[in-house]
């Protein structure tokens, strides 16, 4: 994972190796109380203190003809269900 960003937001990749596989990659929020991806794309987390929202994932893959973007599927786990959209 490296992480990166600007002054008022911070953002993370995970680089994964060739041959790799992306589908193991996992990551929980603690004190989540609702989960749901919005019409952007985007989590969007309740907690005690308000919601927060995860920017949509941009994948890509680089070769040497430079950054080739990926499908970008979502999935995401609330207590073994898809949220609703």
């Amino acid at each position: 994972m490296i992480w990166h960003g600007t002054q008022n937001e911070l953002e993370y990749d995970f680089v994964v190796r060739p041959g790799a596989d992306p589908s193991k990659i996992r990551f929980a929020l603690k004190g989540a109380q609702n989960l749901h991806i919005d019409q952007g794309g985007n989590l969007v987390a309740k907690t005690s203190a308000g919601e927060f929202a995860q920017k949509a994932p941009t994948i890509y893959q680089e070769t040497a003809e430079g950054r080739r973007m990926e499908r970008r599927e979502e999935a995401v786990e609330n207590k073994g269900r898809r949220p609703r959209h």
